[in-house]
């Protein structure tokens, strides 16, 4: 099994376009995060921006896991205001989360870095004196494609890259960006694995029905051989080998009981190259409802 970190998104949100269930009720997220310990996790992907996470989090499980969290620079571009934003967006973190330091932080969004080298330069001296500092263990980004990857990390390599990797959206691994930044020493966690459930449903979304046609050799695929989408997503995943950790979230226990379970699962005959889909405004969830 791939090194799992949970996805706290929905532990503060309504989270999820094929979420029927809503936000976890504070009694429900306890019970799901102890047992997620029990099962072996100890490591909660947050971010300031997933509502009540972060103080659900300290409230409930505090010291009991380690964390990665994400910081934003959007709408910044003076050198003091940017190094302002991300130790003060730290440390409520920190509070929020009542620990002492985090195992990884993640710009969210490389937009402004893309845009402004002056602004590349500070987040990245500021995020090398947070980890000098010992406030984080390890500095990093979250980006949406190989594109990004491309522009940003040339000339630059992040401690930890957080992207997403399913058997449907491939473009990381296809493009060859995956194993150039793990081969240079980057760890890389895999997140949009199940696309918000969207590779777990046998139907699309009314809000996705347009890419039916686009999905159809998945379907394919899972009824040929027989297997789940839990198994075929799982499968994929477990098939690229530079992928040091899987960022999944859960709605209920249920789900990572079906999770755990599968989490092993191999299925090397496969010939996911045919299933995947090369259209960013169906596997990328920031673009659905634009």
């Amino acid at each position: 099994m791939k090194k799992v970190i949970l996805g706290g998104a929905q532990l503060g949100l309504n989270y999820g376009i094929t979420n029927t269930l809503g936000m976890l009720s504070e009694d429900a997220a306890a019970q799901l995060l102890r047992h997620a310990r029990l099962a072996g996790i100890d490591t909660i992907d947050t971010a300031p921006g997933y509502g009540e996470s972060q103080q659900r989090l300290g409230k409930c499980a505090a010291g009991d896991f380690k964390y990665v969290s994400k910081v934003s620079v959007n709408g910044l571009s003076d050198p003091s205001d940017i190094k302002n934003e991300i130790k003060t967006s730290l440390h409520k973190t920190l509070k929020d989360l009542q620990v002492s330091n985090l195992s990884a932080l993640l710009v969210h969004d490389v937009t402004p870095m893309l845009a402004s080298s002056c602004v590349k330069n500070v987040v990245i001296e500021t995020l090398q004196e947070l980890k000098a500092s010992g406030l984080i263990m390890a500095g990093g980004v979250s980006l949406y494609n190989s594109t990004q990857s491309k522009m940003l990390c040339s000339d630059w390599l992040p401690d930890v890259i957080q992207l997403p990797v399913s058997i449907l959206n491939q473009d990381m691994v296809n493009s060859g960006e995956l194993r150039r930044l793990h081969a240079a020493g980057t760890e890389i966690h895999a997140r949009s694995i199940f696309m918000q459930g969207v590779a777990l449903l046998k139907t699309l979304p009314e809000q996705l029905h347009w890419g039916n046609s686009l999905i159809e050799p998945y379907y394919q695929l899972l009824q040929k051989n027989n297997i789940t989408p839990m198994q075929a997503s799982l499968a994929y995943i477990n098939s690229v080998a530079e992928i040091d950790a899987v960022v999944a979230g859960f709605h209920s226990i249920v789900q990572l009981d079906e999770f755990v379970s599968c989490a092993d699962y191999c299925f090397p005959d496969a010939e996911y190259i045919s299933v995947n889909i090369n259209n960013e405004e169906f596997t990328n969830p920031a673009r659905w409802l634009k």
